[in-house]
């Protein structure tokens, strides 16, 4: 199991850790945790998306995806194809 180092980060098991947004700051301790992946779920719409995500995680060598979910978006479609992206990620993932 990961030390984590942020308290905000939670663990669903010992591959799979969830968190709120991250601040660049706390981006950068992720492979000092061995974290290998990251899935957003946020839409670009919503409060706090930083679309800069993307290209600082893959700086520090982390594999990035985003299937944006919403109240109003979500369905068993995009479930299922989140599922199916956390299955094919790098481990661990956040």
């Amino acid at each position: 199991m990961l030390e984590l180092l942020i308290d905000d980060i939670q663990t669903i098991n010992s591959t799979i850790y969830v968190s709120g947004q991250l601040s660049s700051e706390q981006l950068e301790t992720l492979p000092e945790i061995g974290i290998q992946s990251a899935l957003c779920l946020r839409c670009a719409s919503e409060s706090g998306f930083r679309v800069e995500e993307r290209s600082h995680l893959e700086v520090l060598g982390i594999q990035y995806h985003h299937v944006p979910l919403s109240s109003e978006t979500l369905n068993r479609e995009l479930i299922t194809h989140a599922l199916q992206i956390i299955d094919t990620l790098p481990k661990p993932v956040l």
